[in-house]
């Protein structure tokens, strides 16, 4: 009875992997990191709360204010995690798999995806500006971003290319230079302002 059962167990989890094995095959796109509802885009208010997330794991003590150091703390674990091979080096498709999920092949990086710093990076990817992002804008973005990154042009971000841009997205974010990052700058940073929202609140208001 216990060899049965055992077997069983093996059976289905061999069911499993080969259900796993086909999707990968059939190409099976895999889910938008921050598409909480899954209509395959990232709304405004699905970035916004994306952002609030990172804010919090990267705030260590909680005080709703995020320093140079937590800062650089917290993307240095983003860099272990997306060297998926763990050589100490990212490359292209590490990088959008983890900002984009498993793109699609045939996604080319489009000519007008912006690496412009100056622009909440949930509107810099809206490149048909509908207040949502695509698996398809997502993966141009990011590809350009990856370019900018990666310095000397390898095909791959190393710790110490991506701890410079990590310097100079807090000087970005930090927007009244005073030395630390508050959760309002942070989200400003990745979503600016939602204009959806901002209707909502303008009609409630009449």
């Amino acid at each position: 009875m216990k060899t049965v059962f055992i077997g069983r167990i093996f059976l289905a989890l061999a069911l499993l992997l080969l259900g796993a094995l086909s999707a990968a095959a059939a190409g099976t796109p895999a889910a938008l990191p921050g598409d909480a509802d899954q209509d395959g885009a990232i709304s405004c208010s699905e970035a916004a709360q994306q952002s609030a997330a990172r804010f919090d794991r990267m705030d260590t003590n909680k005080d709703l204010v995020m320093t140079i150091t937590e800062f650089e703390a917290g993307t240095s674990v983003n860099f272990e995690a997306m060297d998926a091979d763990k050589n100490s080096m990212v490359d292209m498709q590490e990088y959008i798999i983890t900002w984009c999920g498993a793109p699609p092949k045939e996604t080319k990086p489009s000519q007008k995806a912006t690496r412009s710093d100056n622009k909440p990076l949930h509107k810099s990817m809206d490149s048909n500006k509908n207040q949502k992002v695509t698996s398809d804008e997502c993966v141009a973005f990011w590809t350009v971003r990856f370019a900018a990154i990666d310095e000397n042009k390898d095909g791959s971000i190393t710790k110490d290319e991506f701890g410079k841009k990590v310097i100079e997205w807090y000087s970005i974010t930090d927007v009244n230079k005073d030395g630390s990052v508050t959760t309002v700058e942070y989200t400003d940073r990745w979503v600016g302002k939602c204009q959806a929202d901002q209707i909502k609140k303008s009609m409630s208001s009449k």
